[in-house]
């Protein structure tokens, strides 16, 4: 049964990316950044995983709008992935693409 739903979640979410295919992709500046936790099940129990992330600002006609994209940094030492975290980059390796009906509907695209 979780195998079941595990796939058709998978199959919806790239139903879903292959629906923002047709979106208009815009520039990004890298605007802060944040370390979230991830529970990764092991062999025996779930693992904390600690995952970078960058908040990028992008703008759609004259108005700022925000999302989060996985930076590469990842580790099981908070402290680790924070420090890498708390040095952001001068250029945004992302593109965002957009929702044109709802720009605040976006996603990060590396390049």
């Amino acid at each position: 049964m979780a195998l079941l739903a595990g796939l058709v979640g998978i199959a919806i979410y790239l139903v879903d990316l292959e629906n923002t295919n047709s979106w208009p992709e815009t520039g990004c500046v890298v605007a802060g950044s944040r370390v979230i936790p991830e529970g990764v099940r092991g062999s025996r129990n779930v693992i904390i995983i600690y995952r970078g992330q960058y908040q990028l600002r992008y703008t759609v006609n004259a108005r700022d709008y925000y999302v989060w994209a996985d930076s590469e940094w990842s580790d099981s030492i908070k402290e680790f992935v924070q420090s890498k975290m708390d040095h952001l980059p001068e250029h945004c390796n992302f593109r965002v693409r957009y929702n044109p009906q709802q720009p605040a509907e976006a996603l990060a695209v590396s390049q």
